[in-house]
């Protein structure tokens, strides 16, 4: 009896660190594809979009663009943003497909705070500053 419950709590707490864990991998992954299509866009002087969207399966990021930029591995493929519950840009909930754009002349399309959370944490993208694309761990309010 005190071994399945012990079961049962420790199976409940690895789905958590497991959930938490894809959470964090996946805003790591979105930091990284963002700086790397950044730079592809000013070395290729081309624009690239990536478009974020809730799908069936949660919300998830594409690629894109309109010249061939294979030689930079640029293809249009989803990724899934694994654990993410809720998004917000400045403070309001994404109703609609969110698209940053990165002009090869290095601006970059909106200005804005996108807030990505899960549960108890959250991750704050920084756009306001194109050249500094920054993601900030938000710290929770304690309850």
């Amino acid at each position: 009896m005190i071994l399945s419950i012990v079961a049962g709590l420790v199976g409940f707490q690895a789905k958590k660190m497991v959930s938490a864990h894809r959470f964090h991998t996946s805003m790591e992954n979105l930091l990284s594809d963002l700086r790397r299509i950044q730079v592809i866009s000013l070395s290729a002087l081309s624009d690239i979009k990536m478009k974020i969207t809730k799908g069936e399966k949660g919300y998830e990021y594409t690629l894109q663009t309109d010249e061939i930029l294979e030689k930079f591995r640029v293809k249009k493929r989803s990724e899934p943003l694994s654990g993410v519950e809720k998004i917000t840009v400045d403070g309001k909930p994404l109703k609609s497909p969110l698209t940053i754009t990165l002009y090869g002349n290095g601006q970059m399309d909106p200005q804005k705070k996108v807030t990505f959370e899960q549960a108890k944490e959250a991750y704050v993208l920084d756009l306001t500053a194109p050249l500094s694309i920054e993601l900030k761990r938000k710290i929770p309010v304690a309850d």
